[in-house]
């Protein structure tokens, strides 16, 4: 393999978080314990800024492609993921100096992991082949579940932790497996070439990987190994995003955590699952192969989206607890985002043209990844303001009369529990809409009602999920008797909040912008076209992608993004008129007459 320039710039934000993180721990093993650590902070959060003006500039000068043989890509679905974490991990370092002094937990190390656990993400976004996904998730992983125990005085951050590494311990075990099972199928780690070979076995018929077509679905049939591995990988990667059945670990955690933290793994933590498991789903896998139905992976995580949806709503419902409440809701939200995924691998399979080309769904993915990464950050970076050694926020009622104690604060909070809700104006309204928008395309290029079903048993459980987000409203401000108001604790502090605030209500005011940012990073993805093309022409037709059959009109066409086939020898002879000879052409044991003179003048 030969490393080219391009390969080492593709790199550089890489290099600059680790940097970083690296100069942010060894400034800390020269602190005075008598100093505050704000300064640490400081220069972490300048590392984060120094790794977003990195992505920005492989964004805007390096040209889309992949790196080192294709270990990584470069293009502009990474950099959009890349600034999502750049922007979730500046905006924890921001929150957390004042709270950590304010609960006894302030140690450099902290944003170490934070910057550590954004690198981790970074690669998961990027890979293009299994084993650099398991890196990253490991990376990212034990970061976070140092940050999950970092109260060491604190009975629910150790229980919280424990639950977190060994249930993750056992997901990231799952997942390997999965993985090896892949490659002793396949022979290969890449994600391209795992899509090829299923795509060669589709093409020779020899009914091992995929089905033959919907068709003949009867009498086709998989490699249960492949077949076991990829449900395995699909188990591990629901883990990481917290998906029904695979939550148990997140309200332990969520409520154990520091506040800080709990919105970091809520928003950082899910987008990198979402953004390594696209990248599995639609290059590996792909819409239209591995398939135990018509649907195949699709028809899985159609009704894990569906019972996600129910069960995270329904459960925070009932939670007194208001980090449980909000880990619950991130589960739900996951599985909103899910819906997105789902209507995509449907609208891939069933229309051939490039507007609709399958992948070019999961814009609405991204677009609602980001509009629930600000409110969220936002609600939890509030926790953690009004959170002290004596009085974390943990219960409703320790936010009875917030909103007169601290008004600003109290009206930020309630600003990020309308966006969760999805009230308009607010960007949580627009990130759902757009989500069903593309389950609405979906049913109309399949002809099914099953996700008319999906999408009104969601909006119910949006309306159902509206109770507990103004449950937190009541409390702040109709419960409780009135406070005096606190000075300021952190402007640092403070400035994140509203920053989180002014992009929870741009992009609900303006959200084409965004969407067209996503739609850029969607299509400019690395992956999809070679491992699976478009369409299939059948002589002057186009057809759907998953007939995987040579049309008998021309049976030596491929199909678009296959190997070239090798060229035939040219015709010797072919008689002009069926059943009779060309007298133009010599007797057979004849030698060939010579060329004709050609005329003079």
């Amino acid at each position: 393999m030969i490393v080219k320039s391009s390969d080492i710039l593709a790199l550089l934000p890489f290099f600059v978080a680790l940097l970083a993180g690296c100069v942010v721990v060894i400034v800390d093993v020269f602190h005075r314990t008598d100093r505050p650590r704000t300064y640490i902070a400081n220069i972490g959060a300048v590392g984060m800024l120094l790794t977003g003006v990195a992505v920005c500039m492989t964004w805007k000068y390096l040209p889309a492609g992949e790196a080192f043989g294709g270990l990584i890509y470069h293009d502009k679905y990474t950099a959009l993921f890349n600034l999502v974490f750049v922007a979730a991990g500046l905006l924890t370092i921001m929150f957390s100096p004042k709270y950590l002094r304010a609960v006894g937990a302030e140690r450099g190390e902290y944003y170490g992991l934070v910057i550590l656990g954004t690198t981790g993400m970074m690669l998961m976004a990027a890979s293009g082949d299994l084993l650099m996904t398991f890196l990253g998730i490991e990376v990212m992983s034990i970061s976070v579940y140092v940050l999950v125990g970092f109260l060491r005085n604190s009975e629910a951050s150790a229980e919280g932790a424990a639950k977190y590494f060994f249930l993750g311990a056992f997901a990231s075990a799952i997942l390997l497996y999965g993985m090896a099972l892949m490659y002793g199928t396949v022979g290969s780690t890449n994600l391209e070439a795992i899509a090829e070979a299923v795509m060669s076995s589709a093409m020779s018929e020899d009914n091992i990987l995929v089905r033959q077509g919907a068709e003949d679905f009867a009498g086709a049939g998989l490699d249960p190994l492949f077949f076991i591995g990829m449900l395995l990988v699909l188990g591990g990667m629901g883990f990481k995003i917290a998906i029904v059945p695979f939550h148990m670990w997140t309200p332990d955690a969520y409520e154990g955590a520091p506040s800080s933290v709990v919105g970091y793994m809520a928003t950082a933590v899910k987008a990198a699952g979402f953004a390594a498991l696209i990248r599995i789903l639609f290059i590996a896998f792909g819409p239209d192969a591995t398939r135990i139905d018509p649907m195949g992976w699709a028809r899985i995580l159609f009704y894990l989206s569906l019972i996600t949806v129910i069960v995270g709503n329904l459960m925070a419902i009932v939670q007194n607890n208001v980090k449980r409440m909000l880990a619950y809701s991130s589960i739900a939200h996951a599985g909103y985002a899910l819906i997105g995924v789902v209507a995509a691998a449907y609208i891939g399979a069933h229309d051939p043209t490039e507007a609709a080309y399958g992948v070019l769904g999961n814009e609405s993915v991204l677009f609602y990844l980001i509009t629930y990464t600000f409110p969220t950050l936002g609600a939890f970076g509030c926790l953690a303001y009004l959170g002290r050694r004596d009085r974390e926020i943990d219960t409703y009622d320790d936010l009875n009369a917030v909103g007169f104690s601290h008004p600003a604060i109290a009206f930020l909070l309630a600003l990020f529990m309308l966006s969760s809700a999805g009230i308009p104006p607010t960007a949580g309204f627009f990130g759902k809409f757009y989500v069903f928008e593309t389950a609405m395309v979906a049913s109309n290029s399949v002809g099914d009602s099953s996700f008319i079903y999906l999408i009104v048993v969601s909006i119910l459980a949006s309306v159902a999920g509206a109770f507990y987000y103004l449950r937190v409203i009541v409390h702040m401000y109709m419960r409780g008797e009135r406070g005096p108001v606190e000075g300021r604790r952190s402007g640092v502090a403070q400035w994140s909040l509203a920053i989180c605030a002014i992009a929870t209500l741009f992009f609900g005011l303006f959200p084409s912008s965004l969407l067209q940012t996503s739609h850029e990073a969607v299509r400019d993805m690395r992956g999809v076209d070679t491992a699976f093309p478009t369409m299939v022409l059948m002589g002057d037709e186009a057809m759907p992608r998953g007939t995987n059959f040579v049309p008998e009109e021309d049976p030596n066409a491929l199909v678009p993004g296959a190997q070239t086939a090798p060229q035939q020898a040219p015709t010797v002879f072919q008689p002009s008129v069926e059943g009779e000879a060309d007298p133009n052409l010599p007797a057979p044991g004849e030698p060939p007459a010579p060329p004709a003179e050609p005329n003079t003048p």
